[in-house]
């Protein structure tokens, strides 16, 4: 994934070590609709961390794959 050039920084791609937590909240009473949180830290190329930021989707059932989340977090941030 690239990194994105934000005025003053260059952003990186957000990594699972970045991610500070994940929380399912049940919306169908069988399990199958969820919403997924996920709060994350965004660092820049030299590893400091600029800002915090959360995802929110409805997904089916859970868990999902860390690979699947942070592929949904990237693409959010454009990296």
């Amino acid at each position: 994934m690239p990194n994105k050039s934000v005025p003053g920084w260059t952003q990186v791609p957000v990594t699972a070590s970045e991610i500070t937590s994940i929380h399912y909240d049940r919306i169908a009473s069988d399990g199958s609709s969820n919403q997924l949180t996920v709060a994350y830290q965004i660092k820049d190329n030299l590893a400091a961390v600029r800002q915090t930021a959360t995802l929110t989707q409805v997904v089916g059932t859970y868990p999902v794959a860390v690979a699947t989340i942070l592929a949904a977090i990237n693409t959010a941030q454009g990296t």
